[in-house]
């Protein structure tokens, strides 16, 4: 099996106990050599108590804590991953999902090709396929997410489109979807909560001030005059690191 090297990112706020020891739980599955060849990014948002997480295992693995409380910076979060990415394949998605061992190494041995936006789809704890192909749940080259200036920030501070809007601009400068047969597991049906930490009608209000945003940015771009917004609009810091 021919595999590259891969950063798995995650951005996250306010994290139960429960879902991170399901990620920890994960990870300790992973075979050496599996080990060896990822790097697992976590940023916290500024979570009310940072983040943090004790490891009795070897792994690759990176803590960062954006120090600024910017509101909802899930945008932002994840461009600072991207920032601090090594490798040139990212793998990201929401910390609700979780990329088992064996769906992982297909993430490696993939051939993998520059302008190719990869897909995975969903699958519940029990097994069951759960609706569609996860529009945040993807593997980019990094140069090809940094091509497009990444998550614009002024999506930011609220819930929404910031997803789309990268998406958009992806498709529109010749980046195009590719469905795998890889697929992730999903830990939090919508509208059951019982992992979100951003309740649902705060969601609400916000996409719809963020519809805005997008359809304005939409206009500017096709009349030319749209540019790329300046990324990380805060302060982080590296608050834990482990190695194989």
């Amino acid at each position: 099996m021919t595999k590259k090297p891969l950063t798995i990112i995650y951005s996250l706020y306010n994290v139960q106990d429960k879902l991170k020891q399901i990620h920890i739980d994960n990870w300790k599955t992973y075979p050496d050599e599996l080990k060896e060849n990822i790097n697992i990014i976590l940023v916290d948002d500024c979570s009310d108590t940072p983040f943090d997480l004790e490891l009795d295992f070897p792994i690759n693995l990176t803590v960062a804590r954006i120090t600024t409380d910017v509101g909802y910076n899930i945008g932002g979060a994840k461009n600072l991953g991207f920032y601090l990415a090594k490798d040139n394949w990212c793998f990201s998605t929401d910390i609700d999902h979780v990329l088992a061992a064996e769906e992982c190494k297909k993430c490696l041995s993939l051939r993998k090709k520059r302008n190719k936006l990869y897909q995975f789809y969903r699958y519940l704890p029990n097994g069951v396929l759960y609706e569609k192909i996860h529009g945040n749940t993807y593997m980019i080259h990094k140069e090809d997410f940094w091509g497009v200036g990444g998550y614009d920030e002024d999506f930011t501070p609220r819930y929404g489109y910031e997803d789309t809007w990268l998406k958009f601009l992806l498709f529109n400068t010749g980046i195009r979807t590719i469905g795998t047969n890889i697929h992730v597991i999903l830990y939090n049906v919508p509208h059951q909560e019982e992992f979100l930490s951003y309740p649902i009608k705060r969601r609400e209000g916000d996409r719809l001030i963020n519809k805005q945003i997008y359809d304005h940015k939409s206009q500017l771009f096709e009349k030319g005059k749209y540019q790329q917004t300046l990324s990380l609009r805060f302060s982080y810091e590296i608050t834990k690191e482990y190695h194989v």
